[in-house]
């Protein structure tokens, strides 16, 4: 169902925006990039909710620090965005606003969304969140800045695994074209999101390889991690 977003955020004070659990690229770059988009088109800040920790690849999307774990249970939104999250139970307590809030929106593109919100924006033929943004703001003409051009980038290439799985499509290649014009580096957020890694993650890593078992003449290979590990490393 179309609806005017431009008209439920321009009626909307207070605005939150949702990214589900462990989150990836995809939901932490779409949620920024909306954040930049109504800071830039409507001078509003909205709020951004993270109900896990940020991974460590993903700490460089521009102003994601600004994404707060907790808020005030009573606090009531005018507008609750979610974005990435197929189903609602992904927020976690985060639903609590959700559930209050006065008008919510669900921007998605797994197939299996139940499209739960009051409006839903969900395009299962997309690569990405991130995509299906990028179509919205492309079809109503809304001015890009570079930081969501950035975050959008990050959203499209991480769940494409770098334009490398099935649902990479001519789409999504002209998405990322696009979003290289207006200053995503495609070198420099490929190596902050697959090459970057913490001492503890490589340790981590090694200490798994090292474990490894193989059958079926080495056709199969797998390791066993127990949480004790998890928490040494």
């Amino acid at each position: 169902m179309e609806f005017d977003l431009d008209n439920i955020i321009k009626n909307s004070k207070k605005i939150l925006l949702l990214s589900h659990v462990n989150p990836d690229g995809d939901t932490l770059g779409s949620m920024y990039a909306l954040y930049s988009m109504i800071l830039k088109r409507y001078k509003k800040k909205a709020d951004m909710s993270v109900v896990s920790n940020i991974p460590f690849n993903y700490k460089f999307i521009p102003n994601i620090d600004l994404a707060q774990r907790y808020f005030d249970q009573s606090l009531v939104y005018d507008l609750v965005i979610t974005l990435d999250v197929a189903s609602i139970e992904r927020v976690r307590d985060a639903k609590t606003f959700f559930d209050k809030a006065k008008c919510t929106v669900n921007i998605d593109h797994h197939k299996t969304n139940p499209a739960y919100a009051d409006y839903n924006l969900i395009e299962p033929e997309a690569s990405s969140c991130g995509e299906v943004l990028y179509n919205y703001f492309k079809k109503f003409n809304w001015e890009f800045t570079q930081d969501a051009a950035v975050a959008l980038y990050v959203a499209i290439m991480t769940d494409t695994g770098n334009f490398r799985f099935e649902n990479t499509s001519p789409n999504s290649l002209r998405a990322a074209a696009e979003l290289v014009e207006l200053g995503a580096n495609p070198n420099k957020l490929y190596k902050l999101c697959y090459e970057s890694k913490t001492k503890n993650l490589v340790m981590f890593q090694n200490y798994c390889v090292n474990k490894a078992e193989f059958l079926n003449n080495n056709k199969i290979v797998y390791t066993t991690v127990y949480k004790k590990d998890l928490e040494k490393f």
